[in-house]
């Protein structure tokens, strides 16, 4: 009867194993690899300006993600395994992460000595609350101390590491699963859709992207915006309220070509994304009066760029004009 019962349980697994669509397992694949590439270029660029930032976070250089974020977890457990609800997704490479010997498919079960217990989300509802929750626990703990002590589960046993990363300009880098061309940033995070990562034909171009986004969170444009009781609505189309994005919007591209030339991208990789941009969508999000034509936003960031060439470095990086370089 034992036997007859595990067999039993084995077809039943191959069984299970094969309703996946395996097409969907490499759909979700493909986004990590994409999550991955999103989290090497802001860890890059936030790392190499981190002298010029004034807010700044430790940043272990991963991708994290939670089985509950999928709307198919059978799917995401098939891809990714999930031994536990929280786990690495990708490690950038030669980041704090690696270099702590942390792995994708390591699951999360300790943090700083103490264990960590995962509420149970409600069945059939994706949701980010517990990735959140996580995520304020390391910011937390990473402000009180600059090494921290990780336990993760990996291939059945518990392994004991210690994260040290290093402070960096603060923002969370995230992939929106929007197809759209469309990128944003709040103050704390930079967006990018899934759309405008598969349009980028390089890494060059993908730093231009993020570059223009971090910029925006490093200047504090949302905050100031704010302030001045700029509206993003419909109002941003009129007056005050565009002429103060629009502003903002220039200083962005201004910084983001230091911000990359910093990081070792080559800065021509913004006038050349734009200006294919710009040639085959036009203005597209990037419209309605607050924010340059391609052509003149090119302009702008070429004489960055031709500025670079007199500019003095201050400790291996070029001091950006907007954050205090001369």
């Amino acid at each position: 009867m034992r036997i007859i019962a595990a067999l039993i349980l084995a077809v039943a697994a191959i069984a299970g194993h094969a309703a996946v669509d395996q097409s969907q397992v490499m759909a979700y694949r493909a986004l990590i690899d994409q999550d991955l590439r999103l989290a090497t270029t802001g860890y890059r660029l936030a790392l190499a300006n981190a002298a010029y930032c004034d807010r700044k976070e430790r940043n272990p250089g991963w991708v994290i993600h939670d089985v509950a974020q999928y709307p198919e977890v059978a799917i995401a457990k098939a891809a990714f395994g999930f031994d536990k609800p929280i786990q690495v997704a990708a490690v950038v490479k030669d980041g704090p992460a690696e270099r702590s010997d942390i792995k994708a498919g390591d699951g999360f079960v300790g943090l700083d000595g103490a264990t960590l217990y995962w509420p149970a989300m409600p069945v059939g509802k994706t949701g980010y609350e517990r990735m959140a929750s996580f995520k304020q626990l390391l910011g937390e703990r990473f402000a009180e101390k600059s090494t921290l002590p990780v336990q993760v589960s990996r291939g059945g046993s518990d392994v004991e590491l210690a994260l040290a990363p290093p402070l960096v300009c603060a923002s969370d880098f995230q992939i929106d699963t929007d197809d759209g061309l469309d990128a944003g940033a709040d103050g704390q995070i930079v967006r990018i859709t899934y759309g405008m990562m598969r349009y980028t034909s390089d890494d060059a171009e993908l730093a231009a992207v993020v570059a223009h986004e971090l910029s925006h969170n490093i200047l504090r444009h949302r905050e100031k915006l704010n302030a001045q009781g700029v509206d993003r609505g419909l109002g941003r189309l009129f007056g005050k309220s565009k002429n103060a994005i629009l502003a903002t919007e220039i200083q962005a591209d201004r910084l983001s070509v230091w911000l990359m030339a910093n990081a070792g991208y080559d800065p021509t990789g913004a006038l050349r994304f734009w200006e294919r941009y710009g040639r085959q969508h036009g203005q597209g999000i990037f419209s309605e009066g607050t924010h340059l034509r391609w052509k003149n936003r090119v302009k702008i960031m070429q004489a960055e760029i031709d500025q670079m060439a007199s500019t003095e470095k201050r400790d291996g990086t070029l001091p950006p004009p907007l954050l205090g370089g001369k």
